[in-house]
């Protein structure tokens, strides 16, 4: 907790966006009792993080038949998550 709110307070933004894969990054750096690749252990971290705190993944019942009325119109995907969870997610 103290590692985000370090985060947060450095951070020059309103609403700061802590990347969780640099704070799991730190810990297991810091913790370490052999040499780690930190960055690759802080991203595998984070979504074994994600993965245990989620109880479902669905998508908003309105975003099927959103997607199929617009079955014919080019498309894009955006999400309000983080990189390090969305991407597998998607």
């Amino acid at each position: 907790m103290f590692k985000i709110r370090e985060k947060m307070e450095d951070s020059r933004e309103i609403y700061p966006e802590v990347r969780v894969e640099e704070i799991f990054a730190e810990i297991c750096k810091e913790n370490a009792i052999w040499r780690i690749d930190e960055k690759s252990l802080g991203i595998e971290t984070s979504r074994v993080f994600r993965a245990a705190s989620m109880k479902k993944l669905r998508p908003f019942p309105q975003s099927i038949k959103l997607i199929e009325h617009c079955i014919n119109i080019p498309k894009c995907i955006v999400s309000n998550g983080q990189r390090v969870f969305s991407e597998l997610e998607l």
